[in-house]
């Protein structure tokens, strides 16, 4: 079987956020999350939809990250919305894939991802990200909870366990001048503990 995310391995550990909530949730467990680490090439994008029957999201991945195709069509019990999955590490639980259409999820992404790309132009560093908040969104009848996602500095790719590799759809290459604060692994800041 395909498996072009890697996701149907037994091993992979999947983090969610629960924006009505505010919870961030590992393998059904509530988690206290406060930096993490990015890794821009993993990210994909698409069309995602909750299927009963096999009781996962079924993807359609964008050709190319930014650039939206076209949306499939809806079925009765099936509406397709936009999401992401990026890999992400977290020295409590190690690599960790966050896989989702959920709005506040979305709009936490989309927000720091601008700064996220001049940051690591530079090969070989990851971002640093920090949620310093949550900010509440109408969306319908419901408030959500979006968290607010600051980068706070880069770390060395070489300082961290190896991730999950990226595969087809993913970040275009970005060509900038190299980040700005890059710190390497000797002078990391005790504060946060990347």
């Amino acid at each position: 079987m395909n498996d072009p995310l890697q996701i149907l391995d037994e091993n992979r550990t999947f983090i969610n956020y629960r924006s009505v909530a505010n919870q961030w949730v590992v393998n059904k467990e509530v988690v206290t999350l406060v930096h993490f680490v990015l890794d821009p090439v993993t990210l994909r994008t698409g069309w995602g939809c909750f299927s009963q029957s096999s009781n996962r999201t079924e993807w359609q991945w964008d050709t190319v990250v930014g650039r939206q195709d076209a949306k499939p069509e809806d079925t009765p019990g099936m509406t397709w919305r936009r999401g992401f999955t990026i890999d992400l590490y977290d020295n409590a639980h190690g690599w960790l894939t966050w896989s989702t259409t959920g709005k506040a999820s979305r709009l936490a992404i989309s927000r720091v991802w601008p700064t996220v790309v001049s940051k690591t132009a530079q090969s070989g560093v990851l971002p640093v990200i920090q949620i310093t908040g949550v900010e509440n969104v109408a969306a319908g009848n419901t408030m959500l909870n979006v968290p607010q996602l600051a980068f706070v500095k880069t770390v060395d790719r070489a300082t961290l366990p190896e991730s999950g590799k990226s595969s087809g759809n993913v970040a275009p290459p970005v060509h900038a001048p190299p980040a700005v604060g890059t710190v390497g692994a000797q002078s990391l800041d005790d504060e946060i503990p990347f």
